[in-house]
């Protein structure tokens, strides 16, 4: 499911309710103002209505939101490997410091 709504064509509308009724699914149109949900039953309110202004809006909130998203891993990521190289240092530094002392010791 995506997480925004977006805007088709009439074409691509109508050629999916062609095919809905193909594989005999029956439309309903409903006319009028929609109901409110039954808050008593557990259900929600009808659904969320979008306009084409408030879809773009979020979509630009969704592109920031990756964005910084990616950004931190991207930095994540290059700190996994400093920190790996440090310890890789670490470990030769320390295996030459035991290998010049067993070196002392066998002499």
């Amino acid at each position: 499911m995506q997480p925004l709504p977006e805007k088709i064509s009439d074409f691509y509308l109508s050629a999916f309710l062609a095919q809905l009724q193909a594989e005999h699914y029956t439309i309903f149109v409903i006319m009028g103002t929609l109901p409110l949900g039954d808050q008593s039953s557990g259900t929600g309110e009808s659904g969320k209505w979008w306009s084409l202004d408030a879809i773009e809006k979020e979509k630009k909130v969704i592109s920031r939101d990756s964005n910084f998203s990616d950004a931190l891993k991207n930095t994540l990521q290059s700190m996994q490997g400093y920190l790996s190289s440090a310890g890789n240092q670490v470990q030769q530094a320390l295996g030459s410091i035991g290998g010049a002392g067993a070196a002392a010791a066998a002499a």
